[in-house]
Order: structure tokens, then sequence, then C-alpha cells
């Protein structure tokens, strides 16, 4: 998966295009789904990190790297980024029921965080039947009704 076309903030390209894969395979988009790319995922991550502290950014790039690094470990003997995309499910899927609580809540957290980075996006929100600016408008009107401020 080629890194993402968009001006990045706070990820380098390679710290992109290794979050990208990362939610490609924790998410596995399959049409009507738009494919990673085409979805604002990494930029949400790269503009959250934006925000965050030091050491959330710092940690969340060693994160990036040994998810990156660690399948050349093991059997399967390739970066992460170059696995295909059923390997890459496989490992971040070995992950999650590894026998290391830590490892399993790293991976488990991983999960979340690429899950709102992708069902965040506007497009895939509305694929899964959600409008948020349906939304915002019916919580005016009630707030009107109710005679709210």
């Amino acid at each position: 998966m080629s890194a993402p076309e968009i001006p990045l903030r706070s990820l380098t390209t390679r710290e992109a295009s290794i979050f990208a894969c990362i939610v490609d395979a924790f998410v596995e988009p399959a049409p009507p789904f738009p494919a990673i790319r085409d979805t604002q995922a990494v930029t949400f991550i790269d503009t959250w990190l934006g925000r965050a502290p030091a050491t959330n950014r710092g940690g969340l790039r060693v994160l990036l790297y040994l998810c990156e690094l660690a399948p050349l470990l093991g059997a399967d003997r390739m970066r992460f980024r170059r696995l295909p995309r059923e390997r890459r499910v496989a490992f971040l899927q070995r992950l999650d029921v590894h026998r290391l609580p830590l490892i399993r809540g790293i991976a488990r957290l991983g999960k979340l965080t690429t899950s709102l980075s992708y069902y965040g996006d506007r497009t895939v929100m509305l694929l899964c039947g959600y409008d948020p600016d349906a939304k915002i408008a019916g919580a005016r009107e009630l707030r009107v009704r109710e005679g709210r401020p």
C-alpha cells in the first residue's frame, strides 16, 4: 500500500504508509467501502498526533516501527508493509491473541485507533447509515423547540 498523498504535519511519509497498512489490515475494507487511500484515516491520526503530548507522539511512532519490523522476526521474514494483505491480517490477528497481555492490549489499542480513523471518515459514516449533518441539524432543532441556548 502506497503512502497517502496528503500534506502531513506530524507523521513522516513512511509512518503514514505503515499506519495505512495497519488500518487496511484491521478494517479490511471491501466495496462499497472505500480503500484507505480514499479516506481521511491517515489525516485523522496525523492531526491527532499534532495535538497529542510529545510522549504520545513518540509512543505511537515506536509502535508503528515495531509493527513494521516485527514480522521480520517471525515466520513471515518480511517487513509489515511488504506482506500481502492476508498475511498482514494474520499477523495482527496473532497479536490479538498473543500469550502476553501487554501485546494483546497494544494490538487491541491499535484496532480501536485504526477503526476510529477509518469509520470516522465522512464517506464511510454515510455508507454505514450515519449522517452527522442530519444529527447536528436534529439536535439544533430540538434545542430551539425546547428553548435551550
